[in-house]
């Protein structure tokens, strides 16, 4: 059947063609590829733009609302000078250094540890590796209150085990009460919520080994622990170190569990950086001094992420 119908132009018919030719200038291929990259555009505008300009401007104002006759009175890098001289804000940048680091390491090792053990096809590997994933499936809320009440003093299970091992001097005063093992007792639990995602993604990077790298080695006479050594560990460094950048960020910016369990306490020994800028922010309604906090840990954040990119993208070469 002709496209072109009698008695029309052929300039028509080329015309009318040339409207669905994906080389055309109206659905040309550059056009094409920006029209689909518009919402992921106007997503980043909406949902990361505009809410960290809007920060950085409320970290530069007097904004409290306990002097609502001041308004967002415009005060430049005020609120940054007082971060400078606040000893609290130092003690919870160093809190929060300690135990990112501390939760970060231990749960890359026994996360890694666990996805090695699990991935030796051993029999009920599947009901294993999910029952380990149940921790990590728990909100975090809901494992801050169940580990509070383990770890009460007399009546916490957690507690009378170890009064029953003979470490009664731990639970004597109180897990969580005390500045020597409340900071610790914090960074277990956290492990304990965290550690199957990093077994998971690092069981994801496993399965990408060939099988036939195994087969060649052990030709040549290779036992276990130079295959892990040489093979398996190399090809998975790239999949520990996302796992570890993940783990940071998300320990980093760690809130609810904190909250729950100590609440800063005792005293402020697990006072994090989040939990001091909800205190001034939130509790005291500064809103333009907890937005200076905000930023700095953001800025701590990002500057965490620029080293692990660099990382990432030194092993991916």
């Amino acid at each position: 059947m002709p496209l072109i119908a009698p008695g029309r132009p052929a300039a028509y018919a080329n015309m009318t063609l040339s409207l669905f030719n994906p080389g055309s200038r109206l659905f040309g291929a550059q056009r094409v590829k920006y029209l689909l990259a518009l919402p992921a555009f106007i997503f980043i505008i909406i949902g990361i733009i505009y809410p960290t300009g809007y920060l950085l401007y409320n970290s530069m104002t007097a904004w409290s609302l306990t002097r609502l006759d001041l308004g967002q009175t415009f005060i430049g890098i005020e609120n940054y000078g007082k971060l400078l001289a606040d000893e609290r804000f130092y003690s919870s940048l160093g809190i929060t250094a300690i135990f990112t680091i501390a939760t970060t390491s231990i749960q890359t090792v026994l996360g890694v540890t666990l996805a090695l053990l699990l991935n030796r096809n051993i029999r009920g590997e599947g009901l294993v590796r999910t029952l380990l994933l149940i921790p990590w499936l728990v909100a975090p809320f809901i494992s801050g209150f169940n580990f509070r009440f383990m770890m009460a003093p007399n009546i916490g299970v957690i507690a009378q085990a170890l009064d029953f091992l003979g470490l009664d001097t731990i639970t004597k005063t109180s897990i969580l009460g005390s500045p020597r093992t409340a900071l610790g007792a914090l960074i277990l639990v956290h492990v304990w919520n965290g550690v199957p995602g990093t077994m998971l993604v690092v069981t994801g990077g496993f399965k990408t080994i060939p099988e036939e790298l195994y087969l060649a080695a052990r030709v040549d006479g290779a036992d276990r622990l130079q295959l892990l050594r040489y093979i398996t560990l190399p090809l998975v460094r790239y999949a520990i170190l996302i796992s570890a950048f993940l783990t940071t960020l998300f320990i980093f910016k760690a809130f609810e569990m904190i909250f729950i369990m100590t609440g800063g306490g005792p005293g402020d020994s697990t006072e994090v950086l989040a939990l001091y800028q909800y205190w001034v922010g939130i509790r005291s309604l500064k809103i333009g001094y907890g937005s200076s906090i905000a930023v700095v840990q953001l800025l701590v954040a990002f500057i965490v992420s620029l080293v692990y990119a660099r990382l990432m993208f030194r092993e991916a070469d």
